[in-house]
């Protein structure tokens, strides 16, 4: 499941930053694809870190490497946007939006992967 819900925030955030050149203008897309960026690359090392034991045995160091890396996970996002948000090429509605929405687009896609919709 993991790597689905990057694939998809991936191809969301290409998809956000072509909209956003098409409507508004390349810096505007450049600005929306790090938002999107600003908020993937902190779920894949949660992924990493999170997800690399399984079985029940391991239950107890599974929930400490998961708020471990939800911990670390939320700390990188915000230094991420904040360096990205004092770069003065940057749109600060345009990074903003690319962020959220591939946010919310990993909150929307996480459960239909989970419950098997396709």
């Amino acid at each position: 499941m993991p790597h689905q819900m990057l694939r998809f925030q991936g191809i969301w955030i290409v998809i956000a930053a072509i909209g956003a050149w098409l409507v508004w203008s390349l810096n505007e897309a450049v600005a929306v694809g790090a938002g999107g960026l600003c908020a993937m690359i902190p779920q894949m090392l949660f992924y990493t870190w999170a997800f690399r034991f399984r079985g029940a045995r391991n239950a107890r160091l599974i929930m400490r490497y998961f708020h471990l890396g939800e911990a670390i996970k939320i700390m990188l996002a915000i230094a991420l946007v904040s360096v990205a948000l004092s770069q003065a090429m940057f749109d600060e509605r345009a990074l903003i939006s690319g962020f959220i929405s591939t946010v919310i687009t990993g909150q929307i896609i996480a459960p239909m992967l989970t419950s098997g919709y396709r």
